[in-house]
């Protein structure tokens, strides 16, 4: 038999107001950035990486303090539509479009002083019907063995006269991306190799103020080389893009409260499919969170949270906003009560990495998923 154990109309309306939330502590951002730059040369640059909602932290909120607090020199986003809603928020530092813009919105990309890469012939033509007052500022995209978006060695010569030949265009930067830096391997220093090589070539041709390649983990790589600078996307948000790297502060804490407590009986199961069945007397929360929020359906009976400092497993399957944990046998929990999905509570933490390791994939799809509608608050 189910027991239910309720709490006051007034209360659970109060608990309603705010059933998930996102907290990003926003001085592990400064921590982090700080610690980084120790592993750079002196005068590199650093784009903070903010593209598909600064990795589920808020795409404003994170854009506006660094912005506002000088933190780095410029922010790098994935796409035209994130440029320019940045640049209508006021954020005024030099903006990076760093895979893929619409060519109709090329008047306004130049317009608005946002910079983006160039990697096939279609840029090269929109470039060349551009009618502007300004300058469109490019950055060349290489591919140099990641076999993903930009040019091929074999042609950059032809592709670089093309554009030099068109008039309004700036080449801004130089830049390609990393395949492996987070593994141990010599295809990374092979990367940069070809990179350098490329870009010198450039550089004979037309002065580039900007050349980048180094992503989080490829900051250890820096020493040498022409690139005067770094994306920093991972680390920047606390979480190590490898081993052997300096000390991080995650920066997001994931949280909830529970909406209902039941008690249930041996041999009762529980939520879709009925795959878990309880061996004792147990006491379950409900919490409104599920796959649609982002806790992944791969996280059914292997998911953890805390409650009141306590390691409390998930039983059954993640449904798509709800998800049933089991209580500690001394764990005196109500509604309304905090839970934490990710971060610390207590002496325990879960974080994204353990999260990740759980159901076989990386740190990045564990906070980029996390819904955009849940509210972010930075403190």
């Amino acid at each position: 038999m189910v027991q239910f154990i309720q709490t006051s109309p007034q209360n659970f309306k109060k608990i309603m107001n705010s059933l998930s939330w996102v907290e990003i502590k926003t001085e592990n951002i400064k921590h982090n950035i700080q610690q980084v730059r120790k592993i750079l040369p002196a005068g590199f640059k650093v784009a903070g990486v903010v593209k598909s909602n600064a990795y589920g932290h808020g795409l404003l909120g994170v854009a506006n303090y660094l912005y506002k607090n000088k933190l780095v020199d410029y922010l790098a986003v994935v796409n035209d539509e994130e440029a320019l809603f940045l640049r209508k928020q006021g954020i005024k530092l030099p903006i990076f479009v760093l895979s893929y813009w619409d060519i109709g919105n090329l008047t306004e990309l130049v317009k608005n002083n946002i910079e983006f890469g160039i990697y096939n012939g279609e840029h090269l033509v929109a470039l060349k019907g551009l009618k502007s007052l300004h300058k469109a500022r490019v950055h060349l995209k290489i591919d140099t063995g990641m076999t993903r978006l930009g040019l091929r060695s074999g042609e950059v010569t032809a592709y670089l006269a093309k554009l030099m030949a068109i008039n309004n265009v700036e080449v801004r930067g130089v830049f390609s991306h990393l395949a492996v830096a987070d593994e141990k391997n010599n295809f990374t220093k092979k990367q940069i190799a070809t990179f350098c090589k490329i870009t010198g070539k450039i550089q004979e041709k037309v002065k580039v103020p900007l050349v980048h390649i180094a992503n989080s983990a490829g900051a250890i790589f820096m020493k040498d080389g022409l690139c005067n600078m770094m994306r920093l996307g991972l680390a920047l948000y606390g979480l190590a893009p490898v081993s052997n790297y300096p000390t991080l502060k995650p920066v997001l804490t994931w949280k909830t409260k529970i909406i209902q407590v039941k008690k249930v009986e041996t041999g009762e199961s529980i939520s879709y499919g009925l795959t878990y069945k309880f061996t004792k007397p147990t006491t379950v929360a409900i919490l409104p969170i599920g796959y649609a929020d982002g806790y992944d359906r791969g996280l059914s009976s292997c998911g953890e949270v805390l409650i009141k400092g306590q390691i409390c497993p998930v039983r059954g399957r993640v449904c798509m906003n709800l998800i049933m944990v089991e209580l500690r046998e001394n764990t005196k929990a109500k509604v309304g009560d905090e839970v934490v999905l990710i971060g610390k509570q207590g002496k325990n933490e879960i974080t994204a990495d353990s999260i990740a390791k759980k159901i076989g994939t990386i740190n990045y799809e564990i906070v980029t998923r996390i819904n955009p509608e849940i509210k972010r608050i930075f403190i």
